[in-house]
């Protein structure tokens, strides 16, 4: 079953910049699909996602050590997300 983690961060326009590049590191060494969003209205918001392609849905070792290292960086929200339809589930 596929299943997505969402680690979201909020803080303040600009702060992020110059956190992003270690961020795109280290979801380029997960084991996992990954990706990376920034919020199109609030500058401040960014969200990565880490999409599992096995696995029970639950939170990851790896999104809590990424939810982890943004605590510092903001207010931190880290969910488990499941395909709600049948397109999404591939």
């Amino acid at each position: 079953m596929k299943w997505v983690e969402m680690i979201r961060v909020r803080s303040t326009p600009g702060h992020l910049d110059a956190v992003l590049p270690e961020l795109v590191e280290q979801l380029a060494d997960l084991p996992c699909e990954t990706g990376l969003l920034r919020h199109g209205v609030y500058d401040g918001d960014i969200a990565a996602l880490l999409i599992w392609h096995e696995g029970d849905p639950r939170p990851s070792r790896e999104g809590a050590m990424i939810a982890e290292r943004m605590r510092a960086h903001g207010t931190t929200d880290h969910a488990v997300w499941i395909p709600a339809s049948p397109a999404l589930e591939t």
